[in-house]
């Protein structure tokens, strides 16, 4: 199976799972059990693998638990899991925050997955959003996509029925229609009771001389605005139609309405301004909604409770506001509908305006969620309603959190919704995020420990970082394989991807499948750990490609970072940059990539003395990529090309970039040369603090990256071991010595290389033979030659004697 979009370390069952909710094919998740199978549990009240309540750990006041992680550390795949085994069972929305640009997109998404298993449809809500969507008009796309998303919640909280497409015309008709009565009304004095025709507003409201209001205010007399340039038609100064209006003649509605239109009723092109257009509009959108989908005596609550909080309305008409005349009107009446239309001016003003008519909108929701909750439900401690937000870390995501987080922390709240939030984000938890509660996983098995601690709006969260592996997940993981495997694979594997759920799930996948082939070929040795990243997936990509395109989606930043990753540091990385001519509109493209890593959360700031990629797996990962699709030694970005310049680069800077030459010297193959320059500075120094700096730019240049295998075969551990001794006849013993203990790092430090007992035992014989050989280095090496055979062992950093 291919892995999930970050990771997780997830794997088909093989065995037979209790209830309905499994199957043979289901992904097991790895090292996530306390989230699965304990916090969500207590916070829904249903358990996650069985059909059985849970006591809730909770009463009344929930916690926003959110997990935090880097890309591939499976936020997406708890996720996945939680909607996979609670679908059916429990009100359930899954909702991908960053593929949505505003809070209100997200929260049509929420109403359309949970209205199905809710008592109440969200009659607060819906009228709310219903007018922030009918107030988009400013063109065919964007009406049709707000249209859309209408007959979407329409159909979802059961008020229509029939298609999308067929319930977003049928709206759509209703709305001009309305439109085109109240212009009319407007034109000719008849769109209320009075003698100009029925009343299609539903207002009942008359204007002065019996003409009726409509939806753009009073009527067309000189004394209420009226004039030339009014109508829709040409001879009343219309132009072509724009917005709602039918055809591009000018008919009737808002957008149709002519650009020479005036400021009247009839004027609400060009002319008019986005304000009367946006409001009439939105009258006409609230009034076919209210009376078509609600009854008198159950709107009149919903729209009170918009116009408590939007109860001034300076653009409103005398007669428009609260008290006037259409105040008392039917459910569709003026008065009522102030509050929405305001809170929909203030949506689209955006900044500050948008910001609270988000903040009323999700107060909507939260209360309708709150109000779906039957005396009986709560009695009967029937399952909560779960609610999956990924990827909070983006504008609209964190945004949501917020107001769900600023709404729970009101002070004198007395009903508490019942929603459970399990929200993921990108990194870290928010740095304004101070007073939220921090657990660990092995926290959440008994108890979250969590309690509402003053009003802090972020004392309402919970923040889970999810872990990495462990060796014994990457054994379970690997149990499944058809053919033995080597006894180490599984600790090379966890070592070079610490225990990163996404690296570990597709160098797994790829290790089962090699072992399937191998099982075909009889007598075929176990794979070593030291291949492990030249395998391929199942599509026939490389592991390393295929690991890199999900931990960093940006190919452009990709492309930059794969040479980039084996400069030394931020100077190193400018250089190589200019010299290998990388492109792009950054003056600096070594720093747009260290921006790049931090923006995808892979660090928080990249050191100028440390390399672009900080994390072990990534910088891993990234030189593999440049060895494995290096050029050639012709081309400017071979491998030999690039490491010959870093080079060059280092020695130019001066004594303190001796270890950094000598790495990249080692890199390019080169070995007989740093074992020279080790040699002649063993002889030539003296003091003691010397053999510190000796020992430093041993263990350094010895985590050189080994060159491409097409230029270079690889017998560094049996030199290591002194096979090929008989090649250094012109050498002396010593100069042996510092080949063979160099040669024996350089294997250890690979990653996936297996510590063999008998190598790192002979690091210690090395360095005390070397001990033994020199004046004043004796203390200094002997005790290295103690520490650093254990240290390699371990795949610990080799420590540096105390002087």
């Amino acid at each position: 199976m291919r892995p999930g979009r970050d990771g997780g370390g997830r794997q088909r069952r093989t065995g037979a799972v209790s209830g309905e909710m499994h199957t043979s094919e289901t992904p097991r998740l790895y090292a996530r059990d306390p989230l699965l199978h304990h916090l969500v549990p207590r916070l829904t009240g249903l358990a996650y693998a069985e059909r059985a309540r849970v006591p809730w750990e909770h009463a009344k006041d929930l916690p926003v638990v959110l997990l935090t992680g880097r890309h591939g550390m499976g936020r997406t795949a708890v996720l996945e899991a939680l909607e996979r085994h609670y679908a059916g069972r429990l009100p359930l929305a899954r909702v991908d925050t960053a593929a949505s640009g505003l809070v209100v997109e997200l929260l049509e998404e929420l109403v359309r997955s949970l209205a199905p298993g809710l008592s109440r449809r969200f009659p607060l809500l819906l009228p709310g959003l219903v007018a922030v969507f009918g107030g988009y008009h400013d063109g065919r796309d964007e009406r049709g996509r707000a249209t859309a998303r209408i007959a979407r919640l329409l159909i979802a909280c059961r008020l229509e029925s029939g298609t999308e497409a067929a319930v977003g015309q049928a709206w759509d008709t209703r709305v001009r229609a309305r439109l085109a009565g109240a212009d009319t009304g407007g034109r000719d004095g008849g769109a209320g009771q009075g003698p100009g025709g029925p009343d299609v507003s539903g207002t009942g409201a008359v204007g002065p001389d019996g003409g009726g209001r409509g939806f753009g205010g009073p009527g067309p007399g000189p004394e209420h605005g009226g004039g030339p340039g009014q109508g829709t038609g040409p001879e009343r100064g219309g132009g072509p139609g724009q917005g709602w209006g039918p055809g591009q003649g000018g008919g009737f509605g808002v957008g149709g309405l002519g650009q020479g239109g005036g400021p009247g009723v009839g004027g609400l092109g060009q002319g008019g301004g986005p304000g009367p257009e946006r409001r009439a509009v939105v009258r006409a959108v609230l009034t076919e909604y209210f009376e078509r989908y609600t009854r008198g005596r159950t709107a009149a609550p919903l729209r009170q409770w918009y116009q408590d909080r939007y109860a001034e309305t300076p653009a409103s008409a005398p007669g428009d506001g609260p008290g006037g005349p259409s105040s008392s009107g039917g459910s569709g009446g003026s008065g009522g509908l102030e509050g929405l239309v305001r809170l929909t001016d203030w949506f689209h003003r955006g900044g500050d305006y948008r910001h609270a008519a988000e903040q009323t909108l999700v107060h909507a929701f939260l209360e309708d969620v709150a109000a779906a909750r039957t005396k009986w439900q709560r009695l009967n401690r029937d399952p909560r309603p779960l609610a999956l937000l990924d990827n909070t870390h983006s504008p609209a995501g964190a945004r949501l959190v917020d107001l769900v987080l600023e709404y729970r922390a009101r002070p004198g709240l007395t009903r508490h919704d019942p929603l459970v939030v399990v929200a993921t984000r990108l990194g870290d938890a928010p740095p304004e995020a101070a007073e939220a509660v921090h657990r660990e996983l092995p926290d959440l098995v008994t108890s979250t420990g969590w309690r509402r601690t003053g009003h802090a709006p972020f004392a309402g969260l919970v923040v889970v970082p999810l872990t990495p592996l462990s060796r014994a997940d990457i054994l379970l993981m690997l149990d499944a394989a058809s053919a033995p495997l080597h006894p180490y694979l599984a600790s090379a594997l966890h070592t070079l991807t610490g225990g990163h759920p996404l690296a570990s799930r597709v160098l797994c996948d790829a290790v089962l499948a090699h072992a399937a082939v191998s099982r075909e070929r009889p007598g075929s040795p176990p794979l070593s750990p030291r291949r492990l990243l030249d395998l391929t997936t199942e599509d026939g990509h490389p592991v390393s490609r295929a690991i890199l395109e999900r931990l960093l989606p940006s190919p452009h930043q990709r492309a930059r970072l794969v040479p980039l990753s084996l400069a030394r540091d931020s100077t190193a990385a400018q250089a190589l940059a200019a010299h290998l001519r990388l492109e792009g509109p950054e003056q600096l493209p070594a720093n747009a990539a260290a921006d790049y890593l931090e923006a995808e959360h892979w660090q928080r700031d990249t050191p100028q003395d440390r390399p672009l990629a900080a994390d072990p797996l990534l910088h891993t990962l990234l030189v593999h990529e440049a060895r494995r699709t290096s050029q050639g030694a012709d081309s400017r970005r071979g491998w030999q090309e690039i490491h010959g310049f870093l080079r060059r680069h280092h020695t130019t800077r001066g004594e303190d970039s001796e270890a950094d030459a000598l790495r990249h010297t080692l890199a390019a193959g080169d070995a007989r040369t740093v074992v020279a320059a080790l040699s002649e500075e063993f002889q030539s120094e003296q003091d003691r603090q010397s053999a510190l700096r000796w020992l430093t730019c041993l263990k350094y240049a010895a985590t050189a990256p080994p060159p491409p295998a097409a230029d270079w075969a690889d017998e560094r551990a049996a030199m290591a071991a002194g096979a090929h001794d008989d090649r250094y006849r012109d050498i002396d013993e010593i100069d042996r010595c510092i080949n063979r203990l160099l040669h024996g790092l350089w294997y250890l430090s690979d990653a996936a290389a297996e510590p063999e007992a008998d190598l790192c035992a002979d690091i210690g014989a090395e360095l005390a033979f070397l001990s033994l050989r020199h004046r004043t280095w004796r203390a200094v090496l002997g005790q290295a030659a103690r520490t650093w055979p254990a240290a390699a062992r371990d795949k610990r950093p080799l420590p540096l004697p105390e002087l």
